[in-house]
C-alpha cells in the first residue's frame, strides 16, 4: 500500500506537465523521475541551485527536463540544467543524467565523481555496478528503476526504505491515476482557493485605483486652493505696504507725544516728594501698629472660638481685598489729581487722614490674620496632641479595671485562708490553700504586669504634655536661648499623630549634644510647624519620607526640612513666600503660613531657601545666626 501512495504522489505531481494525448511520454517521465527521486534525498540549505548535468546527445530530454524544472525546486534551493558534451568535471554537479548512447563511458563517469556528492542516473546500463538510479523498460513496455545502494552510500547519499521498497516495481502508475484518489480532490480545492484569492486580490486592486484616482482629484483641488491663497496673500502683500507707510506717520506722531510725556514726568518727580513726606508718616503709623500687636497676642480665650475661626479668615480675607482695592483706588486717584492740576492743601490733607485710617485698618486686618494662623497651627496640633495622649490613657483606664478585679480577688483568697485558719487544718484543707497560693502567685505577676503597663502610659502622657509645654510658649516675647534639637523633638512629637495617619517616615539627624540658639522660642516653634506639617500634606500615604536634619557652620544654624513629596512647579516657587499665596483647595490652606514663616526667619537676621530635589519633592533651608544682638519683638 505504502509502495502505491507514493508512486502515485509522484505522479500526480508530474502529471499536468507531462500529459500528452492521454499518454506520458518517455521524456517527461524520466524527467520527472529525475526531479522527484533526487528530492527524496537530504541536501544542503543553500541559496545556491541544485546543478544537474545531462550527457545525452538526445536533446529533447534535456529540453524536457529544463522545461519541467522550471517551477520546481530540489531541497528548497532552484534547479539549474546545463547540456554536457564531454564527461569531465562531472564532479562540480549535483545531478548527473547519462544518456543509453553514453553508457560506454560509465566507468569514466564513475572515476569522474569519486570523493563528491553526486548523484548519478543511468538509461538502460547493462549493470548497476556504475551506476546509482537505473531506468529501464519492464515487460510490458513501462519505464521502471533500479537503485544501487551501495553505491549511493559511498556518495553519501541514503535511500529512504519507501525507495528501496519501489524500485524495480512493476506496478502501473497510470492505472493508479485513473482511480481517483482523495489526494487529487485536496489538490483540485486547493487550486480552486488559490482562484478565489486570485479574485479578491483583482478586487482590491481595483478599489486601490479608485482611491488613487480620488486622491488625485483632491490633489487637483488643493493645487487650486494653494493658487486662490497666493493670490490672496499678494493682495495681503500690498495692504501689508500700505499699513507700513501709515505706520510711519503713527511713528512721528508717537515722537511729538514722548516730549510731551517728558514734560509730564518732571511734574510728577515733583509729586513723588510730597509722597515720600507721606511714607516717613506711614512709618511711624507702623510702628504704633507693632506695639499693639504685643497686646493681641495676650488672648487666651482663643482655643475656645477655633469653631468660627474659618469664617472668621474668610471674612478677614475678604476685608483685606475690599481694602486694598479702596487704598490702590485712592493711590490710583491720588496719581491722576497730581498729574492734572494741584489740589489745594486743604483737599490733600483730608486725603492723606483717608489714607492714614485706610492703612490703620489694613494694619489691624493683618496682624489678626497672623494671629489666626498661629491659633490654627495650635488648633491642630491641640487635635493631634487629644488623640496621642487618648492612647496612653487607654492603658491606665484599662489598668485600673484589672486591679480593681485582681483586688477583688485578693480579698476573696484572704477570707478563704482567715475562714481555713479558723478550722482546723486537715488533709482537704490543705490541698485546698495549696490552690489559694497557686492562684495568689498568678494575681501578683497580673498585678505586676498592670501596674508596669499604667506606669508605661502615664509616662508617655507626661511626655506629650511637656512636648506641648516646650511648644506652646506663645507668651514669650522676650529673646531666650533655646536647644534647637530639643525645639525639633517636640514638633515630630507633636504632629507624630498627622504622620502615623498617613504612614510617613520620619528620619532626623540630630547630635545627642545641644544645639542652642538665641532667639523667640514661640516664633521658632511656630516656623517648625508651618514647614513640617506642609512636608507631611505633600507627602504621598504609605510611602512618605521626610528628612529632618540640624547642624552648626560658622556660628549659623543650619536646618534642612526634606520630603518625597509632589514638589512645586517652578512657576511657583518665586510666589510660595507671597501673603495669601496657596496652592491647596479652599479650607485647606490660607496662604499665610509660609509668609509668616519667612518674616520671622527674616527678623532673626536669617533666610529661608527652598528647592526641589532631583527625584520628587522639596527641601527647605533656614539659616539662623546662634547669637542675636537686636530684635525687635517677633
Amino acid at each position: 500500500m505504502t509502495r502505491l501512495i507514493f508512486k502515485l504522489f509522484l505522479f500526480l505531481t508530474f502529471m499536468p506537465n507531462i500529459r500528452l494525448n492521454g499518454q506520458i511520454s518517455e521524456n517527461a517521465l524520466k524527467s520527472a523521475y529525475v526531479v522527484k527521486i533526487s528530492n527524496n534525498f537530504d541536501w544542503d540549505i543553500s541559496n545556491k541551485p541544485i546543478k544537474i548535468g545531462v550527457l545525452s546527445n538526445n536533446k529533447d530530454f534535456y529540453t524536457t527536463l529544463e522545461n519541467y524544472s522550471q517551477q520546481k525546486n530540489i531541497g528548497g534551493r532552484p534547479i539549474k540544467i546545463d547540456l554536457l558534451q564531454t564527461s569531465k568535471s562531472l564532479g562540480d554537479y549535483d545531478v548527473i543524467y547519462v544518456g543509453e548512447e553514453k553508457n560506454k563511458a560509465l566507468t569514466f563517469c564513475k572515476k569522474e565523481i569519486k570523493g563528491s556528492r553526486t548523484l548519478l542516473f543511468t538509461n538502460f546500463a547493462a549493470s548497476l555496478e556504475n551506476s546509482m538510479i537505473n531506468f529501464y523498460l519492464s515487460h510490458d513496455q513501462k519505464i521502471k528503476f533500479k537503485i544501487n545502494t551501495r553505491f549511493l552510500k559511498e556518495h553519501q547519499f541514503e535511500p529512504s526504505n519507501l525507495m528501496l521498497v519501489l524500485g524495480g516495481s512493476e506496478n502501473d502508475i497510470l492505472s493508479l491515476f485513473e482511480k481517483k484518489d482523495s489526494s487529487i480532490v485536496l489538490e483540485r480545492k486547493s487550486a480552486l482557493k488559490l482562484k478565489a484569492q486570485n479574485t479578491k486580490q483583482k478586487e482590491l486592486l481595483k478599489k486601490i485605483e479608485l482611491r488613487m484616482d480620488t486622491i488625485k482629484n483632491s490633489l487637483y483641488s488643493k493645487n487650486q486652493e494653494i493658487k486662490s491663497k497666493s493670490l490672496q496673500i499678494e493682495k495681503i502683500n500690498t495692504k501689508l505696504l500700505k499699513q507700513k507707510n501709515h505706520l510711519k506717520t503713527i511713528s512721528k506722531k508717537i515722537y511729538s507725544t514722548s516730549n510731551k510725556l517728558n514734560e509730564k514726568e518732571v511734574k510728577i518727580k515733583v509729586q513723588e516728594k510730597l509722597i515720600r513726606n507721606q511714607t516717613s508718616i506711614f512709618e511711624k503709623q507702623k510702628n504704633d501698629i507693632l506695639s499693639q500687636n504685643k497686646k493681641i497676642q495676650s488672648q487666651n480665650n482663643v482655643l475656645e472660638k477655633q469653631e468660627n475661626l474659618l469664617n472668621l479668615k474668610e471674612q478677614y480675607l475678604n476685608y483685606a481685598y475690599i481694602f486694598s482695592l479702596a487704598l490702590l483706588g485712592i493711590l490710583l486717584f491720588a496719581v491722576i489729581t497730581f498729574l492734572g492740576k494741584q489740589k489745594s492743601n486743604k483737599e490733600l490733607a483730608i486725603r492723606n487722614e483717608k489714607l492714614k485710617n485706610t492703612l490703620e485698618t489694613l494694619q489691624q486686618t493683618q496682624a489678626k490674620l497672623v494671629q489666626n494662623e498661629k491659633m490654627a497651627s495650635l488648633g491642630m496640633i491641640t487635635a493631634g496632641m487629644a488623640h496621642e495622649i487618648n492612647n496612653p490613657m487607654t492603658f491606665v483606664y484599662a489598668g485600673v479595671n484589672i486591679l480593681k478585679s485582681e483586688i477583688k480577688t485578693y480579698r476573696d483568697i484572704i477570707q478563704t485562708l482567715i475562714h481555713i485558719n479558723n478550722d482546723k487544718i486537715n488533709a482537704g484543707k490543705k490541698s485546698e490553700v495549696k490552690n489559694l497560693l497557686l492562684e495568689y502567685s498568678d494575681t501578683q505577676k497580673s498585678v505586676d504586669q498592670t501596674i508596669s503597663d499604667i506606669e508605661m502610659g502615664a509616662k508617655r502622657v507626661t511626655d506629650i504634655v511637656n512636648s506641648l509645654q516646650n511648644f506652646s510658649r506663645l507668651n514669650e516675647d522676650d529673646i531666650k536661648t533655646i536647644d534647637i534639637n530639643e525645639a525639633l523633638v517636640s514638633t515630630l512629637k507633636i504632629l507624630s499623630n498627622q504622620t502615623k495617619n498617613k504612614n510617613i517616615s520620619i528620619s532626623t539627624n540630630i547630635n545627642s549634644e545641644p544645639l542652642n540658639i538665641e532667639c523667640f522660642p514661640a516664633s521658632i516653634n511656630q516656623v517648625l510647624v508651618n514647614l513640617i506639617s506642609n512636608a507631611i500634606d505633600a507627602c504621598p500615604e504609605k510611602s512618605g519620607k521626610i528628612e529632618v536634619e540640624a547642624s552648626v557652620i560658622d556660628e549659623i544654624c543650619k536646618i534642612t526640612i526634606k520630603d518625597n513629596g509632589y514638589g512645586i512647579e517652578e512657576k511657583n516657587l518665586g510666589k510660595i513666600f507671597d501673603p495669601f499665596f496657596t496652592t491647596k483647595s479652599i479650607g485647606k490652606g490660607t496662604g499665610l503660613g509660609l509668609s509668616i514663616s519667612y518674616n520671622i526667619i527674616k527678623k532673626h537676621n536669617g533666610s529661608i531657601n527652598v528647592e526641589n530635589n532631583e527625584k520628587s519633592g522639596v527641601c527647605f533651608t533656614l539659616e539662623i545666626p546662634l547669637l542675636q544682638n537686636q530684635l525687635e519683638n517677633v
